[in-house]
Protein backbone atom coordinates (compact mmCIF):
# COMPACT_ATOMS: atom_id res chain seq x y z
CA UNK A 1 0.00 0.00 0.00
CA UNK A 2 3.09 2.80 0.73
CA UNK A 3 4.67 0.88 -2.19
CA UNK A 4 2.39 2.04 -4.07
CA UNK A 5 1.34 5.39 -2.88
CA UNK A 6 5.25 6.43 -2.92
CA UNK A 7 5.76 4.88 -6.40
CA UNK A 8 2.43 6.54 -8.60
CA UNK A 9 3.42 9.75 -6.47
CA UNK A 10 7.14 9.78 -8.32
CA UNK A 11 5.42 9.50 -11.31
CA UNK A 12 3.08 12.14 -11.04
CA UNK A 13 5.96 14.50 -9.32
CA UNK A 14 4.43 14.64 -6.06
CA UNK A 15 6.72 14.26 -3.33
CA UNK A 16 7.20 11.79 -0.34
CA UNK A 17 5.37 9.08 1.82
CA UNK A 18 6.40 8.54 5.32
CA UNK A 19 7.94 5.19 5.82
CA UNK A 20 6.81 3.06 8.77
CA UNK A 21 8.46 1.50 11.98
CA UNK A 22 9.13 -1.69 12.96
CA UNK A 23 5.94 -3.21 14.67
CA UNK A 24 5.85 -4.34 18.06
CA UNK A 25 5.56 -8.21 19.29
CA UNK A 26 1.59 -8.08 20.67
CA UNK A 27 1.73 -8.67 24.34
CA UNK A 28 0.74 -12.11 24.45
CA UNK A 29 1.44 -13.51 21.33
CA UNK A 30 3.02 -17.29 20.50
CA UNK A 31 7.03 -17.84 20.53
CA UNK A 32 8.35 -20.59 19.83
CA UNK A 33 10.57 -22.68 22.40
CA UNK A 34 12.33 -25.82 22.51
CA UNK A 35 12.64 -28.18 25.25
CA UNK A 36 14.99 -31.11 25.89
CA UNK A 37 14.23 -34.95 27.19
CA UNK A 38 16.38 -37.57 28.04
CA UNK A 39 15.03 -41.14 27.70
CA UNK A 40 17.95 -44.07 28.28
CA UNK A 41 21.41 -42.98 26.72
CA UNK A 42 19.94 -40.93 23.88
CA UNK A 43 18.74 -37.23 24.45
CA UNK A 44 16.33 -35.26 22.18
CA UNK A 45 15.29 -32.13 21.35
CA UNK A 46 11.33 -30.98 20.89
CA UNK A 47 10.03 -27.82 19.81
CA UNK A 48 5.91 -27.69 20.89
CA UNK A 49 3.31 -26.65 18.47
CA UNK A 50 2.49 -22.66 18.30
CA UNK A 51 -0.65 -21.79 19.41
CA UNK A 52 -2.69 -19.63 17.03
CA UNK A 53 -3.10 -15.78 18.00
CA UNK A 54 -6.84 -15.17 18.89
CA UNK A 55 -8.32 -11.47 18.98
CA UNK A 56 -10.28 -10.20 21.37
CA UNK A 57 -12.45 -8.01 18.67
CA UNK A 58 -12.07 -6.85 15.24
CA UNK A 59 -12.67 -3.78 13.69
CA UNK A 60 -13.57 -3.28 10.61
CA UNK A 61 -13.58 -0.48 7.92
CA UNK A 62 -14.49 0.26 4.25
CA UNK A 63 -12.78 2.67 2.19
CA UNK A 64 -15.82 3.46 0.15
CA UNK A 65 -19.29 2.29 1.19
CA UNK A 66 -21.11 2.10 -2.65
CA UNK A 67 -19.19 1.10 -5.64
CA UNK A 68 -20.12 2.37 -9.52
CA UNK A 69 -20.58 -0.69 -11.89
CA UNK A 70 -18.80 0.16 -14.67
CA UNK A 71 -16.51 -2.97 -14.10
CA UNK A 72 -13.50 -1.62 -12.57
CA UNK A 73 -14.09 0.04 -9.28
CA UNK A 74 -13.49 -1.67 -6.06
CA UNK A 75 -14.09 -0.93 -2.19
CA UNK A 76 -10.56 -2.19 0.26
CA UNK A 77 -12.03 -3.80 3.40
CA UNK A 78 -9.65 -3.05 6.04
CA UNK A 79 -9.56 -5.72 9.28
CA UNK A 80 -7.90 -4.58 12.54
CA UNK A 81 -7.10 -7.69 14.93
CA UNK A 82 -6.78 -6.46 18.44
CA UNK A 83 -6.54 -8.47 22.25
CA UNK A 84 -8.78 -6.97 25.13
CA UNK A 85 -6.07 -4.26 26.18
CA UNK A 86 -7.11 -3.18 22.08
CA UNK A 87 -3.41 -3.88 21.24
CA UNK A 88 -2.74 -5.23 17.73
CA UNK A 89 -2.65 -8.60 17.23
CA UNK A 90 -0.53 -10.09 14.47
CA UNK A 91 -1.36 -13.80 12.43
CA UNK A 92 -4.78 -13.67 13.29
CA UNK A 93 -6.78 -15.85 10.86
CA UNK A 94 -9.45 -14.06 8.87
CA UNK A 95 -12.22 -15.20 6.47
CA UNK A 96 -14.27 -13.33 4.36
CA UNK A 97 -17.40 -14.34 2.59
CA UNK A 98 -19.71 -11.74 0.58
CA UNK A 99 -23.24 -12.84 -1.28
CA UNK A 100 -24.89 -11.30 -4.48
CA UNK A 101 -22.33 -12.67 -6.61
CA UNK A 102 -19.37 -9.99 -5.43
CA UNK A 103 -15.69 -11.25 -5.22
CA UNK A 104 -13.32 -10.47 -2.55
CA UNK A 105 -9.44 -10.97 -3.26
CA UNK A 106 -6.90 -10.76 -0.17
CA UNK A 107 -4.22 -8.17 -0.50
CA UNK A 108 -2.20 -10.75 1.22
CA UNK A 109 -2.63 -14.16 2.66
CA UNK A 110 -5.05 -15.01 5.46
CA UNK A 111 -4.16 -13.86 8.41
CA UNK A 112 -3.32 -9.89 10.03
CA UNK A 113 0.05 -8.83 8.89
CA UNK A 114 2.71 -7.58 11.47
CA UNK A 115 0.94 -4.50 12.47
CA UNK A 116 -2.23 -6.38 12.97
CA UNK A 117 -4.26 -5.38 9.57
CA UNK A 118 -5.57 -7.93 7.11
CA UNK A 119 -6.85 -6.21 3.52
CA UNK A 120 -8.50 -7.09 0.34
CA UNK A 121 -10.59 -5.98 -2.35
CA UNK A 122 -14.44 -6.13 -2.88
CA UNK A 123 -16.07 -6.21 -6.33
CA UNK A 124 -18.66 -6.53 -8.05
CA UNK A 125 -18.08 -9.58 -9.83
CA UNK A 126 -19.74 -10.19 -13.37
CA UNK A 127 -22.93 -8.92 -12.45
CA UNK A 128 -23.48 -5.11 -13.17
CA UNK A 129 -26.69 -5.06 -11.27
CA UNK A 130 -27.57 -2.77 -9.09
CA UNK A 131 -27.96 -4.27 -5.45
CA UNK A 132 -26.46 -4.63 -1.95
CA UNK A 133 -23.45 -6.90 -1.10
CA UNK A 134 -23.22 -8.12 2.23
CA UNK A 135 -19.70 -9.31 3.94
CA UNK A 136 -19.32 -11.39 6.25
CA UNK A 137 -15.88 -11.41 8.52
CA UNK A 138 -14.98 -14.18 10.66
CA UNK A 139 -12.14 -14.91 13.12
CA UNK A 140 -12.77 -17.96 15.16
CA UNK A 141 -15.83 -16.95 17.07
CA UNK A 142 -15.74 -13.45 16.06
CA UNK A 143 -18.10 -12.16 13.64
CA UNK A 144 -18.67 -8.60 11.94
CA UNK A 145 -21.16 -8.04 9.03
CA UNK A 146 -21.58 -5.13 7.08
CA UNK A 147 -22.83 -3.94 3.15
CA UNK A 148 -21.59 -2.33 0.32
CA UNK A 149 -23.97 -0.98 -2.36
CA UNK A 150 -23.34 -1.13 -6.20
CA UNK A 151 -24.97 1.26 -8.36
CA UNK A 152 -24.89 2.99 -11.72
CA UNK A 153 -27.26 1.56 -13.81
CA UNK A 154 -29.43 3.32 -16.50
CA UNK A 155 -32.60 2.54 -18.36
CA UNK A 156 -32.87 4.44 -21.40
CA UNK A 157 -36.28 3.86 -23.12
CA UNK A 158 -38.67 4.61 -26.15
CA UNK A 159 -41.20 3.22 -28.22
CA UNK A 160 -41.89 3.54 -31.65
CA UNK A 161 -44.27 5.14 -32.75
CA UNK A 162 -44.33 7.56 -29.62
CA UNK A 163 -47.86 8.11 -29.48
CA UNK A 164 -49.48 5.05 -31.22
CA UNK A 165 -53.58 4.51 -31.78
CA UNK A 166 -55.28 1.90 -30.60
CA UNK A 167 -54.23 -1.01 -32.43
CA UNK A 168 -51.28 -0.45 -33.35
CA UNK A 169 -48.07 -2.22 -33.36
CA UNK A 170 -46.19 -0.70 -31.26
CA UNK A 171 -42.04 -1.43 -30.40
CA UNK A 172 -40.89 -0.65 -26.90
CA UNK A 173 -36.76 -0.34 -26.99
CA UNK A 174 -35.20 -0.42 -23.62
CA UNK A 175 -31.47 0.14 -23.09
CA UNK A 176 -29.71 -0.74 -19.84
CA UNK A 177 -26.64 1.01 -19.48
CA UNK A 178 -23.58 0.56 -16.79
CA UNK A 179 -22.53 4.43 -15.02
CA UNK A 180 -19.47 4.27 -17.89
CA UNK A 181 -22.80 4.06 -20.03
CA UNK A 182 -22.02 0.91 -21.71
CA UNK A 183 -24.92 -1.49 -22.27
CA UNK A 184 -25.06 -4.15 -20.13
CA UNK A 185 -25.34 -7.77 -21.34
CA UNK A 186 -27.41 -10.44 -19.92
CA UNK A 187 -29.43 -7.85 -17.93
CA UNK A 188 -33.00 -9.26 -17.13
CA UNK A 189 -35.76 -6.80 -18.11
CA UNK A 190 -39.58 -6.98 -17.01
CA UNK A 191 -42.17 -4.51 -18.58
CA UNK A 192 -45.71 -4.31 -17.23
CA UNK A 193 -48.11 -1.25 -16.88
CA UNK A 194 -50.36 -2.01 -19.72
CA UNK A 195 -54.03 -3.45 -18.82
CA UNK A 196 -54.37 -6.96 -20.48
CA UNK A 197 -50.91 -7.65 -22.00
CA UNK A 198 -48.62 -9.76 -20.27
CA UNK A 199 -45.30 -9.10 -21.54
CA UNK A 200 -42.61 -12.18 -20.92
CA UNK A 201 -39.42 -11.00 -19.29
CA UNK A 202 -36.59 -10.54 -21.75
CA UNK A 203 -32.59 -10.52 -21.44
CA UNK A 204 -30.67 -7.45 -23.11
CA UNK A 205 -28.13 -8.48 -26.05
CA UNK A 206 -24.56 -7.46 -26.23
CA UNK A 207 -25.77 -3.98 -26.83
CA UNK A 208 -27.64 -4.23 -23.44
CA UNK A 209 -30.78 -3.74 -25.55
CA UNK A 210 -34.04 -5.40 -25.58
CA UNK A 211 -37.40 -4.64 -28.28
CA UNK A 212 -40.31 -5.13 -26.59
CA UNK A 213 -43.80 -5.80 -29.21
CA UNK A 214 -47.03 -4.96 -28.09
CA UNK A 215 -50.54 -3.89 -29.43
CA UNK A 216 -51.79 -0.43 -28.11
CA UNK A 217 -54.48 -0.16 -25.98
CA UNK A 218 -57.37 1.77 -26.30
CA UNK A 219 -56.74 5.62 -25.88
CA UNK A 220 -55.26 6.83 -22.87
CA UNK A 221 -51.91 7.75 -21.03
CA UNK A 222 -50.29 4.38 -19.63
CA UNK A 223 -47.36 4.55 -17.06
CA UNK A 224 -45.55 1.59 -18.36
CA UNK A 225 -42.87 0.39 -15.64
CA UNK A 226 -39.67 -1.33 -17.01
CA UNK A 227 -37.19 -3.04 -14.22
CA UNK A 228 -33.41 -4.12 -15.45
CA UNK A 229 -30.56 -3.91 -13.75
CA UNK A 230 -32.06 -3.59 -10.53
CA UNK A 231 -33.35 -0.50 -11.24
CA UNK A 232 -36.49 0.47 -12.64
CA UNK A 233 -37.73 3.27 -14.84
CA UNK A 234 -40.90 4.49 -16.35
CA UNK A 235 -42.41 5.43 -19.37
CA UNK A 236 -45.33 8.02 -20.57
CA UNK A 237 -46.88 5.76 -23.07
CA UNK A 238 -49.88 7.90 -24.68
CA UNK A 239 -52.25 5.76 -26.71
CA UNK A 240 -53.97 8.60 -28.75
CA UNK A 241 -56.92 8.92 -31.14
CA UNK A 242 -56.66 8.94 -34.77
CA UNK A 243 -57.95 12.48 -34.42
CA UNK A 244 -54.68 14.98 -35.49
CA UNK A 245 -53.69 17.51 -33.19
CA UNK A 246 -54.15 15.40 -29.82
CA UNK A 247 -51.25 16.20 -28.58
CA UNK A 248 -50.48 20.23 -27.67
CA UNK A 249 -47.65 22.01 -29.36
CA UNK A 250 -44.28 22.14 -27.47
CA UNK A 251 -43.29 25.34 -25.82
CA UNK A 252 -40.36 27.00 -26.99
CA UNK A 253 -38.49 29.50 -28.70
CA UNK A 254 -35.67 26.68 -29.42
CA UNK A 255 -32.52 27.88 -28.15
CA UNK A 256 -30.04 24.68 -28.83
CA UNK A 257 -30.80 21.58 -31.27
CA UNK A 258 -28.29 18.85 -31.84
CA UNK A 259 -28.54 14.81 -32.86
CA UNK A 260 -25.66 12.41 -31.82
CA UNK A 261 -25.08 8.59 -32.45
CA UNK A 262 -23.49 6.27 -30.29
CA UNK A 263 -21.76 4.53 -31.13
CA UNK A 264 -20.51 6.32 -34.11
CA UNK A 265 -18.99 3.08 -35.26
CA UNK A 266 -21.37 0.64 -36.06
CA UNK A 267 -20.54 -2.88 -37.56
CA UNK A 268 -22.53 -4.39 -40.29
CA UNK A 269 -25.15 -6.85 -40.13
CA UNK A 270 -25.74 -10.32 -41.61
CA UNK A 271 -28.10 -10.85 -43.78
CA UNK A 272 -31.76 -10.63 -42.21
CA UNK A 273 -30.37 -9.24 -38.45
CA UNK A 274 -30.72 -6.47 -37.09
CA UNK A 275 -28.67 -7.04 -33.99
CA UNK A 276 -26.41 -4.36 -34.71
CA UNK A 277 -27.63 -0.87 -34.52
CA UNK A 278 -26.60 2.87 -33.39
CA UNK A 279 -28.70 4.85 -31.16
CA UNK A 280 -29.75 8.28 -32.59
CA UNK A 281 -30.89 10.49 -30.46
CA UNK A 282 -32.24 14.94 -31.23
CA UNK A 283 -31.62 17.14 -28.17
CA UNK A 284 -33.74 20.37 -27.84
CA UNK A 285 -33.27 23.35 -25.16
CA UNK A 286 -35.30 26.44 -24.49
CA UNK A 287 -33.48 29.24 -22.82
CA UNK A 288 -31.70 28.67 -19.57
CA UNK A 289 -31.36 24.83 -20.70
CA UNK A 290 -34.73 23.67 -19.97
CA UNK A 291 -35.82 20.85 -22.13
CA UNK A 292 -38.63 20.87 -24.66
CA UNK A 293 -40.98 18.51 -24.30
CA UNK A 294 -43.24 16.85 -27.33
CA UNK A 295 -40.93 18.50 -30.31
CA UNK A 296 -42.47 17.22 -33.58
CA UNK A 297 -39.46 14.97 -34.91
CA UNK A 298 -39.22 12.94 -37.99
CA UNK A 299 -35.88 10.94 -38.96
CA UNK A 300 -34.76 10.21 -42.41
CA UNK A 301 -31.47 8.88 -43.79
CA UNK A 302 -29.81 11.67 -46.28
CA UNK A 303 -27.15 9.43 -47.52
CA UNK A 304 -26.60 6.83 -50.51
CA UNK A 305 -28.73 4.10 -49.30
CA UNK A 306 -26.98 0.52 -48.41
CA UNK A 307 -27.99 -2.61 -49.05
CA UNK A 308 -30.65 -3.61 -45.16
CA UNK A 309 -30.43 -0.35 -43.50
CA UNK A 310 -33.03 1.54 -42.04
CA UNK A 311 -34.75 3.87 -39.70
CA UNK A 312 -36.45 1.85 -36.74
CA UNK A 313 -39.05 5.20 -36.29
CA UNK A 314 -39.83 5.04 -40.56
CA UNK A 315 -41.47 7.78 -41.40
CA UNK A 316 -43.39 8.68 -37.84
CA UNK A 317 -43.11 11.38 -35.78
CA UNK A 318 -41.54 10.88 -32.59
CA UNK A 319 -42.07 12.88 -30.07
CA UNK A 320 -39.55 14.55 -27.54
CA UNK A 321 -39.67 13.26 -23.59
CA UNK A 322 -39.18 15.28 -21.14
CA UNK A 323 -35.87 15.34 -20.87
CA UNK A 324 -36.09 17.06 -24.66
CA UNK A 325 -35.08 13.90 -25.95
CA UNK A 326 -36.32 12.38 -29.28
CA UNK A 327 -34.54 8.77 -29.88
CA UNK A 328 -35.04 6.27 -32.37
CA UNK A 329 -32.27 3.63 -33.74
CA UNK A 330 -30.05 3.68 -37.20
CA UNK A 331 -30.29 -0.50 -38.21
CA UNK A 332 -26.90 -0.82 -40.02
CA UNK A 333 -26.54 -2.17 -43.62
CA UNK A 334 -25.41 -5.07 -44.43
CA UNK A 335 -22.22 -3.55 -46.02
CA UNK A 336 -19.86 -1.31 -44.75
CA UNK A 337 -20.07 2.98 -45.57
CA UNK A 338 -17.46 5.20 -46.16
CA UNK A 339 -16.64 7.06 -43.07
CA UNK A 340 -19.00 9.05 -41.54
CA UNK A 341 -21.16 7.50 -44.76
CA UNK A 342 -23.91 7.60 -43.28
CA UNK A 343 -26.07 10.61 -42.39
CA UNK A 344 -29.32 10.72 -40.31
CA UNK A 345 -31.15 14.26 -40.40
CA UNK A 346 -33.44 14.96 -38.10
CA UNK A 347 -36.41 17.14 -39.00
CA UNK A 348 -38.62 18.74 -36.18
CA UNK A 349 -40.80 21.72 -35.50
CA UNK A 350 -42.58 22.97 -32.64
CA UNK A 351 -46.23 22.42 -34.18
CA UNK A 352 -46.96 19.09 -36.77
CA UNK A 353 -45.87 18.81 -39.93
CA UNK A 354 -46.86 17.03 -43.34
CA UNK A 355 -44.19 14.01 -43.96
CA UNK A 356 -41.31 15.18 -46.76
CA UNK A 357 -41.50 18.50 -45.54
CA UNK A 358 -38.70 19.63 -43.04
CA UNK A 359 -39.68 23.39 -41.06
CA UNK A 360 -36.00 22.79 -39.11
CA UNK A 361 -33.33 19.68 -38.99
CA UNK A 362 -29.82 18.32 -37.58
CA UNK A 363 -27.58 15.82 -38.78
CA UNK A 364 -25.42 13.50 -37.58
CA UNK A 365 -23.21 11.20 -39.29
CA UNK A 366 -21.78 7.43 -38.48
CA UNK A 367 -20.00 4.80 -40.09
CA UNK A 368 -20.81 1.20 -40.84
CA UNK A 369 -17.99 -1.18 -40.78
CA UNK A 370 -17.31 -4.45 -41.91
CA UNK A 371 -13.39 -5.51 -41.84
CA UNK A 372 -12.48 -6.59 -37.86
CA UNK A 373 -9.41 -4.91 -36.60
CA UNK A 374 -7.98 -4.62 -33.39
CA UNK A 375 -6.72 -1.25 -32.06
CA UNK A 376 -4.07 -0.37 -28.86
CA UNK A 377 -3.55 2.84 -27.41
CA UNK A 378 0.09 3.13 -26.04
CA UNK A 379 2.07 6.18 -24.42
CA UNK A 380 5.72 6.78 -22.73
CA UNK A 381 6.79 8.97 -20.18
CA UNK A 382 7.54 12.30 -22.10
CA UNK A 383 5.65 15.73 -21.37
CA UNK A 384 6.08 18.40 -23.54
CA UNK A 385 4.39 21.93 -23.16
CA UNK A 386 3.12 24.28 -25.95
CA UNK A 387 5.28 27.75 -26.82
CA UNK A 388 3.72 29.66 -24.16
CA UNK A 389 4.38 26.82 -21.60
CA UNK A 390 0.45 27.01 -19.82
CA UNK A 391 -0.27 24.04 -22.08
CA UNK A 392 0.50 20.51 -21.20
CA UNK A 393 0.75 18.04 -24.18
CA UNK A 394 0.51 14.04 -23.83
CA UNK A 395 0.93 12.05 -26.94
CA UNK A 396 -0.52 8.82 -27.52
CA UNK A 397 0.02 6.49 -30.45
CA UNK A 398 -2.39 4.10 -31.92
CA UNK A 399 -1.43 0.84 -33.18
CA UNK A 400 -3.74 -0.92 -35.49
CA UNK A 401 -3.69 -4.72 -36.91
CA UNK A 402 -5.49 -7.24 -38.29
CA UNK A 403 -6.93 -10.65 -37.33
CA UNK A 404 -3.91 -12.10 -38.77
CA UNK A 405 -1.55 -9.61 -36.42
CA UNK A 406 -0.44 -7.70 -39.49
CA UNK A 407 -0.16 -4.26 -39.50
CA UNK A 408 -3.26 -2.20 -41.03
CA UNK A 409 -2.65 0.35 -42.70
CA UNK A 410 -5.30 3.59 -43.66
CA UNK A 411 -7.47 2.90 -40.90
CA UNK A 412 -9.61 6.02 -40.17
CA UNK A 413 -9.92 6.73 -36.82
CA UNK A 414 -11.90 8.59 -34.43
CA UNK A 415 -11.57 9.49 -30.54
CA UNK A 416 -13.00 11.18 -27.78
CA UNK A 417 -11.85 11.74 -24.33
CA UNK A 418 -14.34 11.92 -21.25
CA UNK A 419 -13.77 13.24 -18.01
CA UNK A 420 -14.44 10.82 -15.21
CA UNK A 421 -14.16 12.94 -12.10
CA UNK A 422 -11.47 15.02 -10.04
CA UNK A 423 -9.53 14.74 -6.66
CA UNK A 424 -10.05 17.81 -4.11
CA UNK A 425 -6.98 18.25 -1.13
CA UNK A 426 -4.56 20.41 -0.25
CA UNK A 427 -1.58 18.51 -1.89
CA UNK A 428 -1.68 17.18 -5.86
CA UNK A 429 -3.07 13.06 -5.25
CA UNK A 430 -1.11 10.62 -5.61
CA UNK A 431 -3.46 7.70 -6.12
CA UNK A 432 -1.77 4.31 -5.71
CA UNK A 433 -4.05 2.83 -8.51
CA UNK A 434 -5.10 4.69 -11.97
CA UNK A 435 -8.19 3.33 -10.69
CA UNK A 436 -8.04 4.32 -6.77
CA UNK A 437 -11.15 7.23 -6.16
CA UNK A 438 -10.66 8.35 -2.16
CA UNK A 439 -6.85 8.51 -1.28
CA UNK A 440 -5.52 7.07 2.02
CA UNK A 441 -2.01 7.49 3.02
CA UNK A 442 -0.18 5.84 5.21
CA UNK A 443 2.40 8.05 7.13
CA UNK A 444 5.06 7.22 9.33
CA UNK A 445 3.44 6.74 13.05
CA UNK A 446 1.22 3.66 10.83
CA UNK A 447 -1.84 5.90 11.02
CA UNK A 448 -4.46 6.68 7.30
CA UNK A 449 -4.39 9.67 6.56
CA UNK A 450 -7.28 11.02 4.62
CA UNK A 451 -5.50 12.80 2.03
CA UNK A 452 -7.51 13.33 -1.24
CA UNK A 453 -11.25 13.42 -1.85
CA UNK A 454 -12.84 12.03 -4.95
CA UNK A 455 -15.70 13.63 -6.86
CA UNK A 456 -17.69 12.11 -9.95
CA UNK A 457 -17.71 14.18 -13.05
CA UNK A 458 -20.92 16.34 -12.54
CA UNK A 459 -22.06 15.97 -15.91
CA UNK A 460 -23.96 12.58 -15.60
CA UNK A 461 -25.44 12.21 -19.05
CA UNK A 462 -22.56 13.74 -20.56
CA UNK A 463 -24.53 16.11 -22.81
CA UNK A 464 -22.66 19.59 -21.25
CA UNK A 465 -25.72 21.09 -20.21
CA UNK A 466 -26.39 21.48 -16.52
CA UNK A 467 -29.41 19.44 -16.02
CA UNK A 468 -31.38 19.23 -13.02
CA UNK A 469 -29.46 17.53 -9.66
CA UNK A 470 -26.05 17.81 -12.07
CA UNK A 471 -24.57 20.62 -9.84
CA UNK A 472 -23.58 18.61 -6.47
CA UNK A 473 -21.10 21.42 -5.34
CA UNK A 474 -23.85 24.35 -6.07
CA UNK A 475 -21.49 26.68 -7.47
CA UNK A 476 -23.57 26.87 -10.75
CA UNK A 477 -21.72 24.80 -13.57
CA UNK A 478 -20.65 21.42 -14.61
CA UNK A 479 -17.65 20.41 -12.70
CA UNK A 480 -15.49 19.75 -14.21
CA UNK A 481 -15.45 21.57 -17.90
CA UNK A 482 -15.63 19.22 -20.72
CA UNK A 483 -13.19 21.84 -22.16
CA UNK A 484 -9.97 21.17 -19.01
CA UNK A 485 -8.91 18.45 -21.33
CA UNK A 486 -8.55 18.64 -25.25
CA UNK A 487 -7.94 15.68 -27.65
CA UNK A 488 -6.91 15.51 -31.32
CA UNK A 489 -4.32 13.94 -34.19
CA UNK A 490 -1.31 15.04 -34.54
CA UNK A 491 -1.47 17.20 -37.47
CA UNK A 492 -4.90 16.42 -38.15
CA UNK A 493 -4.25 12.76 -39.37
CA UNK A 494 -6.73 10.76 -38.48
CA UNK A 495 -5.70 7.45 -39.81
CA UNK A 496 -3.20 4.77 -39.64
CA UNK A 497 -0.01 5.09 -41.74
CA UNK A 498 1.73 2.33 -44.10
CA UNK A 499 3.01 0.78 -40.24
CA UNK A 500 -0.73 0.89 -38.72
CA UNK A 501 0.20 3.71 -36.56
CA UNK A 502 -1.38 6.79 -35.63
CA UNK A 503 -0.33 9.39 -33.56
CA UNK A 504 -3.29 11.71 -31.11
CA UNK A 505 -2.50 14.12 -28.31
CA UNK A 506 -4.19 15.27 -25.39
CA UNK A 507 -3.67 19.47 -24.19
CA UNK A 508 -4.59 20.23 -20.55
CA UNK A 509 -3.54 23.30 -18.65
CA UNK A 510 -0.55 22.67 -15.78
CA UNK A 511 -2.99 23.97 -13.32
CA UNK A 512 -5.14 20.99 -13.62
CA UNK A 513 -2.18 18.09 -14.03
CA UNK A 514 -2.68 15.39 -11.55
CA UNK A 515 -6.23 16.31 -10.38
CA UNK A 516 -8.23 14.82 -13.47
CA UNK A 517 -8.45 11.58 -14.46
CA UNK A 518 -9.70 10.59 -18.46
CA UNK A 519 -10.56 7.56 -20.63
CA UNK A 520 -10.09 7.95 -23.79
CA UNK A 521 -11.39 6.32 -26.12
CA UNK A 522 -10.64 5.49 -29.75
CA UNK A 523 -12.73 3.70 -32.92
CA UNK A 524 -11.81 2.23 -36.17
CA UNK A 525 -13.52 2.78 -39.12
CA UNK A 526 -13.39 -0.73 -40.05
CA UNK A 527 -14.67 -2.12 -36.44
CA UNK A 528 -15.12 -5.68 -35.72
CA UNK A 529 -15.61 -7.43 -32.11
CA UNK A 530 -11.93 -5.26 -31.24
CA UNK A 531 -12.55 -2.25 -33.51
CA UNK A 532 -12.35 -0.05 -30.41
CA UNK A 533 -9.75 0.22 -27.22
CA UNK A 534 -9.47 2.20 -23.94
CA UNK A 535 -7.08 4.37 -21.90
CA UNK A 536 -7.21 5.81 -18.34
CA UNK A 537 -4.88 8.26 -17.39
CA UNK A 538 -4.26 10.58 -14.43
CA UNK A 539 -2.98 13.70 -15.86
CA UNK A 540 0.28 14.11 -15.00
CA UNK A 541 2.94 16.97 -14.83
CA UNK A 542 6.36 17.78 -16.21
CA UNK A 543 9.33 17.06 -13.89
CA UNK A 544 10.50 20.40 -14.18
CA UNK A 545 7.12 22.17 -12.20
CA UNK A 546 7.69 19.13 -9.58
CA UNK A 547 8.49 22.27 -7.15
CA UNK A 548 6.62 25.28 -8.35
CA UNK A 549 4.32 24.51 -10.78
CA UNK A 550 0.74 26.05 -10.71
CA UNK A 551 -0.92 22.24 -10.21
CA UNK A 552 0.28 23.03 -6.39
CA UNK A 553 -2.25 25.00 -5.94
CA UNK A 554 -5.70 22.74 -5.63
CA UNK A 555 -8.19 23.67 -8.94
CA UNK A 556 -11.31 22.22 -7.60
CA UNK A 557 -10.84 23.05 -4.16
CA UNK A 558 -9.28 21.47 -0.88
CA UNK A 559 -12.38 20.44 1.54
CA UNK A 560 -12.20 16.71 2.28
CA UNK A 561 -15.71 16.47 3.88
CA UNK A 562 -15.77 14.72 7.60
CA UNK A 563 -14.54 11.10 6.98
CA UNK A 564 -15.70 8.15 9.24
CA UNK A 565 -12.76 5.75 9.32
CA UNK A 566 -12.33 4.89 5.85
CA UNK A 567 -14.92 6.78 4.28
CA UNK A 568 -16.35 9.98 3.52
CA UNK A 569 -19.71 8.58 4.15
CA UNK A 570 -21.97 11.34 2.86
CA UNK A 571 -20.31 12.56 0.24
CA UNK A 572 -19.46 15.79 2.21
CA UNK A 573 -16.38 17.12 0.05
CA UNK A 574 -17.92 17.02 -3.13
CA UNK A 575 -20.73 19.16 -2.04
CA UNK A 576 -18.61 22.20 -1.44
CA UNK A 577 -17.13 24.38 -4.43
CA UNK A 578 -14.28 25.42 -1.65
Amino acid sequence: MKWGACALASALLVAACGGGGSPSVPEGSASAGSGTSTSGSGTSTTTPAVATPVANDLIVSLAKSVLVNSGSDQATLTVTAVDASRNIVASVPVAVALDSNATFTPDAGTTTGANGVYTGKIAIGSDKANRLINYRVTSGSLVKTGAVSVTGTVIESSSTPSKPRPGESVVLRVVVRDSAGNGMAGAKVNVSGLPGIAIPAQTTDAAGVVNVGFVAPVVGIYPVAIEGGGVTSSLALQVQSAVTGTVAPAVGPVSGASEIATPVVVAANTIGSTANQSEIRALFYAANNVPIRDMRVRFSLQSTPLPGESIASGSSVVYSDVTGAARTSYIAATSSSPTNGVVVRACYDLNDFAEGTCPNRVDTTLTVASSPVSLTIGSDNVITKNTSGIQYIKQFQIQAVDAAGNAKADVPLSAVVDIDGYWKGSNPPAPPTLLTRDIWVTNSSGVAVFTSKWCDNEDLNRNTVLDAGEDTNQDGALTPRKSDTALSFVNGVAKTDSSGLALMQLSYPQNLATWLRVKIKVTAGVSGSEGEATYTYVLRAAEEDATNGAFRIPPYGSSLGQPSPGVDANGEGCRTPN
